[in-house]
């Protein structure tokens, strides 16, 4: 699914492992949203 042209949502994707967010990040860029990344973990 294409969404080009579209007006869509700019995505934070934030996780603590680097692979995961990169695949996401390359899935949503896919489909044409704009991505930005935060890498982040939890501390209690």
């Amino acid at each position: 699914m294409t969404n080009a042209g579209n007006n869509l949502a700019h995505i934070l994707v934030v996780d603590d492992e680097k692979e995961l967010a990169d695949v996401l990040e390359l899935y949503l860029t896919n489909d044409g949203y704009t991505v930005s990344k935060g890498m982040g973990h939890f501390v209690p």
